[in-house]
């Protein structure tokens, strides 16, 4: 965050298709995405009424925590999520809300 910038330090496996990354002041980097990237396209098209969703954690030690999984029913293809205070907030692209979740997630 003091440098806005990134610097590659090796790769995760993450069983999803990543979409933004966000990192806090603590260094932990926050990933939304979808863990179908086909029914994504279908989502998009209106060919689906919903989309799954996965947001993950990746701790400076580089374990990886799911924070939220989802059919779809609370978020839809969820592209991005951070860290505000104690509150972790998730956005989609194509929703016309965003997730507001405590941080204890």
């Amino acid at each position: 965050p003091e440098t806005d910038g990134l610097r590659r330090v090796g790769s995760i496996k993450v069983g999803t298709f990543p979409d933004n990354v966000s990192v806090t002041s603590s260094g932990d980097v926050f990933v939304g995405g979808v863990p179908q990237p086909l029914s994504l396209s279908a989502y998009g098209e209106g060919l689906q009424d919903k989309a799954a969703s996965h947001v993950f954690r990746i701790e400076e030690d580089g374990s990886v925590n799911t924070v939220i999984e989802d059919s779809g029913s609370l978020i839809s293809a969820a592209t991005t999520a951070v860290q505000v205070g104690r509150k972790i907030l998730v956005g989609s692209r194509s929703a016309d809300h965003f997730l507001m979740c405590d941080g204890s997630l």
